[in-house]
């Protein structure tokens, strides 16, 4: 089991799609069926490209935090000069 993930993982870092006579081929090195690889390289890939996007996401969010922060101080530093002029007043 062990062997065939290490192998499934080794050549979906050289490539993402198999043509088919490639899947077979896999397949009868390490004993799974043809349909079996097919599916584990459409799952791969599907996990593969989530993941691009939540740490996408990860990156929006983050931007917006650092927006908010900004904006927050901004505001914080206006609110005390108004308080300093007005107390000038």
């Amino acid at each position: 089991m062990q062997v065939q993930i290490y192998e499934l993982e080794r050549r979906f870092k050289q490539q993402k799609y198999l043509s088919a006579p490639e899947r077979d081929q896999l397949a009868h090195v390490i004993g799974l069926s043809p349909t079996q690889v097919k599916i584990w390289f459409q799952n791969h890939r599907y996990k593969a490209k989530k993941g691009d996007r939540d740490r996408s996401c990860d990156a929006e969010d983050m931007q917006t935090q650092v927006t908010s922060l900004i904006m927050f101080f901004y505001c914080t530093s206006l609110t005390n000069c108004e308080l300093a002029l007005y107390k000038k007043i």
